[in-house]
């Protein structure tokens, strides 16, 4: 705790420069997420929220769930994932 929470922090090598971080930022968004994909983000984001099609758990102990902005969160993660494992193609493993 104290190596992550204190004021040294530890040296992180530079693995790429800007234009490269850029590069990448914008490919990024030309990765494919297929129909199916979309489909089943979407409905776990709703099965975050309470309401009739939520699980009982999330029913009984949570007031709010996750909101569009996880789904866009988590298709943009993925398709980052997907990218840096050298596929122009997100899958449910990248989720």
């Amino acid at each position: 705790l104290l190596q992550t929470t204190g004021s040294h922090g530890g040296q992180v090598p530079k693995v790429m420069d800007a234009a490269a971080v850029q590069a990448l930022q914008h490919h990024v968004r030309e990765v494919h997420v297929g129909a199916d994909l979309l489909d089943w983000i979407n409905r776990l984001v709703r099965a975050s929220r309470p309401g009739p099609q939520a699980p009982e758990e999330v029913r009984q102990w949570v007031r709010w769930g996750a909101g569009p902005r996880a789904g866009q969160s988590l298709v943009l993660a993925s398709k980052a994932r997907a990218l840096l494992h050298g596929r122009f193609a997100a899958t449910r493993d990248d989720v």
